[in-house]
């Protein structure tokens, strides 16, 4: 691998990294918002299974859509 194939691969890592935690902090913020309990869990929640949906499964965009959408189809039906 040539340095500059490492650092693509660095930055888009960096980016997948931020855009998990933009999501979590939405769902908190949402969460923060309609006064649910523990909103940081929440948040948290969706940034774990995103997080691990991208290490554990090979096709790893559709394993962070799919985790990030698991929970927070969860998170939806347990805050109304």
């Amino acid at each position: 691998m040539t340095p500059l194939q490492t650092v693509d691969v660095l930055v888009l890592s960096l980016l997948a990294i931020v855009v998990y935690a933009l999501a979590g902090a939405v769902v908190a913020r949402d969460a923060r918002e309609r006064n649910v309990k523990k909103p940081a869990v929440w948040g948290g929640s969706v940034f774990l299974a995103m997080l691990l949906g991208t290490l554990f499964v090979p096709n790893q965009t559709l394993g962070a859509v799919v985790g990030g959408l698991l929970v927070i189809g969860l998170y939806v039906v347990v805050r109304d």
